[in-house]
This record gives structure tokens, sequence and C-alpha cells, in this order.
């Protein structure tokens, strides 16, 4: 049986409203009570990647939050909240994201995945252990709360990509320093993070999205009124990908999910109920200028044109601060200041734009080869 897929609208953030159509979304799929048995410990993961005000679209927004919190408590459940930002603490992203509100306000456990020791998980992919963070692996289950976002590396992060919170930050760099330039292997492992957790619900926050080079404040925020909600993450991923108009092919994950032959990827069915697609009329929808466009492309002229496809960060030394957040959250190093400004090493450059993620000014931009100009203008 496909799988199935709930899309509703909202376009504004009150939080009467909100409650109502996330709660909507969720009846859709048979209720919280589906997914929620009474004295359970739920943890609530959202989008926390940096301490930065809802309307900037860098975060999952505390009315979606609130809303989940409330549906968790009316099943019986007991919510939990949490998330390891990597380059920043718990504590001041709560406080500017206005969570620690919300939690403080339904008097919600926080849990910092980076104050505990992490504790290794046996995976059956190509990655063969994974440290996870110990309060993922001691709750009863996990409902996914992501924002749907452009990403420099991974094109879109939604519902499978958000879940490498679950990584402890101290540990995020070494993954990434893993994979390498290897965009399809990064991908293998956050499929295998999701196929471990299996969250039993995810709820994508998709009323003010992200487009252009997001994730952080390089990108920019845009109105598409969208909450979806799905108990497969894939489903909603390869759904949402489509009505934003990108090619699945230059989604990572996705890719790589349908060579893997994982569902519904592979078979490209997904079963809607909710609004029609087509009828939040998104177009023109702006992917990161880092996206691949080269999947399709013959191997050898892959090759042949690798420093022109290449879509490389860059520093805009008029915004940069030298506050040195990229020096700290690079896995290999490679960005040193240099005549009073921070410069990248091209030749160590593993291309995981980890300093345009967390860069809190937008100061990192991204550089297109020019082959990369020309399929980026015949694709759009």
């Amino acid at each position: 049986m496909p799988s199935i897929l709930a899309l509703v609208r909202q376009s504004d953030y009150d939080l009467k409203k909100v409650y109502r159509v996330v709660s909507e979304a969720v009846e859709l799929l048979g209720g919280m009570r589906r997914f929620v048995s009474p004295g359970e410990r739920i943890l609530l993961k959202p989008n926390l990647l940096s301490p930065s005000p809802p309307e900037k679209a860098i975060t999952t927004h505390p009315a979606v939050v609130e809303a989940a919190i409330a549906l968790v408590r009316e099943a019986g459940g007991t919510p939990l909240l949490g998330d390891s930002p990597g380059a920043f603490s718990l504590a001041r992203t709560l406080d500017k994201t206005g969570l620690r509100q919300v939690a403080e306000r339904w008097g919600v456990e926080i849990l910092d995945f980076d104050q505990e020791r992490g504790v290794e998980v046996q995976a059956e992919g190509v990655f063969r252990r994974i440290e996870m963070a110990r309060a993922v692996q001691e709750v009863d289950g996990i409902i996914n709360l992501p924002k749907l976002k452009t990403h420099g590396q991974m094109t879109l992060t939604l519902a499978v990509k958000n879940l490498f919170g679950c990584i402890p930050g101290r540990k995020k760099a070494q993954w990434h320093l893993q994979a390498g330039v290897d965009r399809d292997l990064f991908a293998e492992l956050l499929l295998e993070i999701y196929l471990l957790l299996r969250p039993r619900l995810h709820l994508l926050d998709g009323i003010l999205a992200m487009e252009g080079d997001g994730p952080g404040a390089g990108g920019s925020p845009r109105w598409l009124g969208l909450i979806a909600a799905s108990e497969d993450g894939l489903a909603l991923d390869l759904q949402v990908t489509r009505m934003l108009g990108i090619p699945v092919s230059s989604v990572p994950v996705l890719r790589v999910a349908s060579r893997r032959g994982l569902q519904p990827i592979h078979s490209g069915e997904v079963l809607l109920r909710g609004e029609a697609p087509e009828s939040y009329g998104i177009a023109n929808f702006r992917p990161p200028r880092s996206i691949d466009l080269t999947w399709g492309l013959p191997a050898w002229l892959r090759r042949l044109l690798r420093e022109a496809l290449l879509a490389r960060p860059l520093v805009d030394r008029a915004s940069c601060n030298l506050c040195r957040l990229c020096c700290q959250s690079c896995p290999v190093g490679c960005i040193k200041e240099k005549q009073g400004g921070l410069v990248i090493d091209r030749e160590r450059c593993i291309l995981c734009f980890c300093c345009q993620e967390v860069c809190p000014r937008g100061a990192i931009g991204i550089r297109q080869g020019w082959a990369s100009k020309l399929l980026g203008r015949h694709w759009g």
C-alpha cells in the first residue's frame, strides 16, 4: 500500500490556527492516538540549526512545536524537546527561537544531546556503527518536526536530513570528514540514521519556508503556507521536492534511496490526502546555487568538467565580522585568517558547506563554476 501524506494550508503562525491545521493534518493520518499511547515519553525533534528568530525561517516555528506538544499531551503522552544545534549552545538557541518560553509554559523537559555521552548503534548499511545521542535511544518514540529549507550540500533539508541533529554536535564534523566531497556517501549516512530511528510521525513546517542559499542566514524566507504530515519521511521528502519543482535526481537523499530500492522513492507512489499539491501554486522556487545539476550526465563528461561544475563556498569580506564560527565548524580546518580577512583553502575544502550553514551574517556565499551556471540557467 502506498505511503500516505497529508497536506494542509495555513497562511500565518497564529497559535490557534496552527494548532487547528496541525490537528487536521494528523487526523488525516488517523489521529495522534495512532502514534502515541498513554504514558509514553515522546521526543519532539525540531530543526534548531542556530539561535535565530522565527521570522528568519531557519528553525522550526514555536507555534508548530507547541501544537505538537499539545497533541501529544492530549493523547496521554509525555512530550520531550531535544536537538543538537552543533555550532551553538542549545540553551542560547532555545532562548532566541522562542522555544524556551514554549517549553516552560507546558512544563516540557529539554534534552540537550551535546551534554551527555552518546550511544553507539549498530547499522546495516555502508556505515556499521553510528553514535547517537543517548536520549534518542531511551525515549519510547520520536516525532520529527523539520523545517522546509534549502541546503548547500543536500539541496533540501526536510524529514530525513533533520534527523542528523540526533548526532551529538561534536561528532557531526567527523561524519562530514568521513564522507568528504561525496554527497551520495553523506546521503547514505542520513538514510541509515533515518532507518535506525524510524520516527513515528513527521510534521513539516513549510508555512514560512526558505529558498536560495539555505539552510542558514544566506537563504531567503518565503511564504508557502504548507504543513505536511506523514509517518513516512521519504514519502514526505519526495512529494515536497516535487511540489517545489526541484528534480528528484538533484536531491542526494532521494537518488540514493531510489538506488537502494527504498519505497516510496523507487515506485514514486504517494497517496495524498487534504489539499491538492498544485493548489499551493509554488512557482520559481529557488534552489541553492550549489545544487547538483549534473546527475544523468555521462561520467566521463562529469570528470572532464569537474572544476567547471563545482560550486564552492566563498567569504564575502565586506559582510564578514570575523566571528570565526565558520573556522570552528569546518571539519578539515581549511578556513584561515589572511590579510585581515578569512580565506578558504580550495584544495582542502570538502564542499560540505558547514561554514555557510553556521554563518550568522550570511557572509559566506556560493561561487558557481561556469558550467554550473549554464546548467542552472537551462534548468531554471
